[in-house]
């Protein structure tokens, strides 16, 4: 591995933390990071500013969550095979628990029968339901019509009824003739769009109602649901819903227009009366999602279902739910967004949007108990994703969805977004060099791929290259997938020949329009290794027969830990060995006030190209750092493609030992084992912990050891504003800073910094997880300061006030082992209040200053920062006594000699002293500036006269 292997690692990790700014991508300007002058790499490493942010999406990762069991099903209204054979392919039959299947009054009743076109409607779905569902699946049966034949609809209102109860009755008796088991009937779909259902828009409801009533007496179906009002627009879900619930036990709408409070409430009244609630026309995850947190029992998909679909499915099935870890939404924007841990362990976060009302959204996902991996970029807590919407009802929607693999762990997936060699595992199981792709350029016609060797040419190298890449999230519908193309002929997509659902079916390149036959997405297997996995079939991209060579790829239905269906992704500079690295040695740990400093050694390494003992060289070499507490076996992933051998963990908690270890990581992605592995905690010594002084260009971290880089946004550089000398971190609307995550996690701290604001309220500091879990200190006029803590439903406020109206020094210290908060101003004791909520039991991760959390989960950030200044931030892991505080005001404001500006002292600077009726000694006992010497302080300055 040569050192452009491991720049081209950290050059995409990097990348990956750029801010996406709402509604603009990552510019290249915005990658740059200001990290500080940290003398090593350490958790902030990655710390990066976030984007304002539409709606916040708190969630523990290791939390226990809550199940939201669901009964799942797929329609055959639409009718289409294909629909049913992928949404099975993607979920699995075995949670798959109804099927919508339906009646048609496009004709009239043959002497009371069903004629023969009926008859083949009805056999066409129930072959489609024997043949992909699972044994005894339940069926829902709702009207689906082209047209309503006009003997369904004469003028009486009795002959109505009955006509339209008895092509129900008669098709349901077909269906259970058929072996399928009848749950559920609708008698209308979407009545308050009419479809012909009913004499006229005046009579329909009363005609619905008499449906249900004559269903209802007979006793064929007294242990099936009758279900209503299947409205199209869930504004008329409660009318239809109310109109006919003494006749119905299961209540239904579909979301194609509306509000949102409306299909919200549907669900929450259908269960509170006790009815079964259901959704049986799901256009997108995010309906569910929202129908899931209300009260919706059952769901049922139009169309299919694809991977984010069958993911939410799987953490939700009724059979064997996940827990759910969290969950936002965003009402004016039609948007939602949750957190579940499966069944099986993975963690996953759902992002979804209105198929026909939605508005582009930005969600921050925000871990709040350990850094994770979103996607394979981490370690981090926070993670913005921006979902598009459309400009108005169905004007530029594209039904967004998509799913996120949030990681925690000893072993965590790569970030892919690059060009890579993509290698199998077991075309590689015996020597090196076999790559994915063809030996020269395969043209502009479909060609099959191949496992080839590398070509010897440098001009043939292209053609097993690849470009992977997230496709756009405008694809349309899911875009939980990854674009593959040739690099030397970018026309070429990974395709799948002929669209095929069939296992063995041929798969190559093809210059496509990236259909969902040329999107993949990927599953990680562990070790490095990736399945490859069609959007369109969801079988596997896989090498056929046994051959170690050129062998052709084909897709193949999924097998866990096959070695034909597994792949890596590695840099193009780099080759593919199979050999691990050495593992490093002689690790050792220093306790730091707040945090832990790792140092070790590199063993010799194998080299790539012979695999033979080579000179102790750390070129190339990258290693992981692995911590868990004490006692227990959660090997977490806290550092990776670190080139050094030393290392800051500074996100160690107060009062939890830890035991660490190192792994070396090579270019073809090869681990080695664990190093000796290391105790340590952090020593809990009173301590400056950050210290953050502002320059001309970005705030700069003064507080070497403990490594607690910041970041600005936006992560433009700061311009030259700045009062009395002294430059702001932060001085502008909508610019804040932000600092590590656990900077706070303190029983006992200390908050100082120079402030000056404007009469109007606005925020100070902000360390918060949600707008109900936060400590925020704000400005509430210009001589006001209010500290608030929100735990655990509970709130205090402490309000101090009669401060000076001129910029001033604040020391403001919380001691949880007294129980109070004390204020200093310009080094001198202010107030003291009682206090019983310490940051430590807030443990706030959204950590700002200039910035706080909006309204509850509407805004993570305040739409408007007003222009209160912040300057000299410094932050101690205890509470500051008296003398302390005296003296850290003292330090830190500026000195600035000056000369007589009057033979008899009248004016000090350019001012006349009735200028400065606040001159104070360094005591800050009141002093006249008349024919005074020595040091005064004026407006938080020092002065030398």
């Amino acid at each position: 591995m040569k050192k452009t292997v491991l720049s081209t690692l950290l050059t995409l990790l990097l990348t990956c933390f750029a801010p996406s700014v709402k509604g603009q991508a990552p510019t290249a300007e915005a990658n740059a990071l200001p990290l500080g002058n940290a003398l090593t790499p350490s958790n902030a490493l990655f710390q990066h500013p976030i984007a304002q942010s539409d709606a916040h999406l708190p969630f523990a990762y290791t939390a226990p969550g809550r199940p939201t069991p669901i009964e799942w099903g797929f329609d055959l209204a639409w009718l289409s095979e294909d629909n049913i054979r992928r949404g099975m392919a993607f979920a699995g039959k075995d949670i798959v628990d109804m099927m919508r299947v339906s009646y048609r009054p496009s004709e009239a009743l043959n002497d009371e029968k069903l004629t023969s076109n009926m008859l083949k409607f009805i056999t066409q779905r129930a072959d489609i339901v024997r043949k992909y569902a699972k044994k005894g699946v339940g069926v829902n049966l709702n009207s689906d019509h082209e047209v309503v034949d006009a003997w369904f609809n004469p003028l009486f209102s009795s002959t109505r009824v009955s006509r339209w109860a008895k092509v129900i009755h008669l098709t349901a008796q077909e269906y259970k003739r058929k072996g399928l088991r009848l749950v559920s009937i609708s008698p209308y779909n979407e009545p308050d769009f009419g479809w012909g259902q009913g004499y006229s828009d005046r009579t329909r409801k009363q005609d619905f109602l008499g449906i249900c009533k004559e269903l209802r007496g007979m006793d064929d179906y007294a242990d099936v649901r009758l279900c209503g009002g299947n409205t199209l627009n869930c504004d008329e879900a409660l009318p239809w819903w109310n109109h006919l619930k003494e006749y119905l036990n299961e209540g239904n709408t579909h979301q194609l227009a509306g509000s949102f409070e409306a299909y919200a409430n549907f669900f929450q009244e259908v269960r509170a009366y006790g009815h079964h609630a259901s959704a049986d026309e799901l256009h997108n995850t995010m309906e569910a999602m929202v129908g899931v947190e209300y009260g919706m029992q059952t769901g049922i998909w139009w169309g299919t279902a694809e991977h984010s679909r069958s993911q939410y499915m799987r953490a939700t099935y009724q059979g064997n739910p996940g827990q759910r870890l969290g969950y936002a939404e965003h009402r004016t924007n039609w948007t939602a967004a949750s957190v579940y841990r499966l069944p099986e362990g993975n963690v996953q976060a759902f992002v979804g949007s209105s198929e026909r009302q939605a508005r582009t959204t930005t969600y921050l996902l925000t871990s709040t108990d350990r850094d994770v991996y979103y996607n394979g970029i981490g370690p981090m807590r926070h993670f913005t994703h921006q979902i598009p919407g459309g400009t108005g009802y169905e004007q530029g929607q594209t039904n967004a969805e998509t799913v996120i693999d949030i990681q925690s762990g000893a072993d965590v997936q790569p970030y892919i977004n690059g060009t890579y060699r993509i290698v199998n595992q077991y075309a590689n199981k015996v020597g090196k060099g076999k790559y994915l792709g063809f030996s020269s350029n395969p043209g502009t016609s479909w060609k099959q791929l191949q496992q080839c060797v590398k070509p010897s040419a440098a001009k043939n190298l292209p053609y097993s290259e690849w470009l992977v890449t997230p496709v756009s999230t405008r694809i349309g519908g899911d875009y939980s997938y990854y674009d593959f193309r040739l690099v030397g002929n970018n026309r070429l997509h990974l395709d799948i020949l002929n669209w095929s659902l069939d296992d063995a079916g041929a798969v190559g390149t093809y210059p496509g329009d990236l259909g969902a036959n040329e999107q993949w997405y990927l599953q990680y297997a562990g070790e490095g290794w990736f399945y490859i996995r069609s959007r369109h079939s969801n079988l596997a991209l896989a090498c056929a027969g046994t051959s170690t060579g050129t062998a052709n790829m084909v897709q193949k239905t999924f097998k866990d830990g096959d070695p034909h269906q597994l792949w890596r992704f590695l840099p193009t500079e780099a080759d593919y060995v199979r050999e691990a690295p050495a593992t490093p040695t002689l690790l050792e740990a220093t306790t730091l006030p707040a945090g832990v400093r790792l140092k070790w050694t590199s063993a010799p390494t194998l080299s790539q190209e012979t695999a033979t003992p080579a000179k102790v060289n750390n070129d190339g070499i990258c290693f992981e750092v692995l911590r868990c507490e004490k006692g227990k076996d959660d090997w977490n992933t806290i550092a990776r493609y670190l080139p050094d051998t030393v290392f800051t963990d500074n996100s160690a908690a107060d009062h939890t030992r830890y035991l660490y270890a190192i792994r070396t990581v090579n270019a073809a992605l090869n681990r080695s084992s664990m190093s000796n592995t290391m105790e340590g905690e952090s020593s809990r010594e009173e301590a400056l912990i950050c210290h953050i002084l502002s320059g001309v260009e970005t705030p700069v971290n003064k507080n070497n050891g403990n490594n607690r880089q910041n970041a600005i946004y936006p992560p433009e550089l700061l311009p030259d504003y700045s009062l009395q000398g002294n430059h702001a971190l932060w001085n502008a609307d909508s610019t804040f800073l932000m600092l590590p995550s656990t900077i706070g996690h303190h029983e006992n701290m200390s908050l100082s910094m120079w402030i000056s604001g404007p009469t109007q309220q606005c925020p100070i500091l902000c360390f918060a997880n949600s707008q109900t879990e936060c400590m925020l200190l704000e400005l509430t006029s210009a001589t006001s300061l209010r500290l608030t803590l929100r735990h655990d439903g509970k709130e205090e406020t402490h309000n101090f006030t009669r401060l000076p109206s001129a910029r001033k020094y604040i020391t403001l210290t919380i001691s949880g082992d007294r129980g109070e908060a004390t204020l200093y101003v310009n080094g001198k004791f202010k107030a003291r209040s009682s206090m019983t909520i310490t940051p430590a039991q807030i443990r706030g991760v959204c950590n700002y200053v200039g910035a706080g959390v909006g309204e509850g989960s509407d805004a993570t950030l305040p739409a408007v920062v007003l222009r209160s200044v912040t300057s000299d931030l410094r932050i101690h892991n205890y509470a500051l006594t008296t003398e302390q505080a005296s003296q850290i005001h003292n330090d830190a404001t500026p000195i600035e000699a000056i000369a007589d500006d009057g033979a008899d002292g009248t004016t000090i600077g350019n001012a006349h002293p009735s200028a400065h009726p606040s001159a104070v000694d360094l005591l800050g006992r009141p002093q006249s500036t008349k024919g005074t010497h020595g040091v005064l302080i004026i407006e938080g300055k020092k002065l030398i006269r």
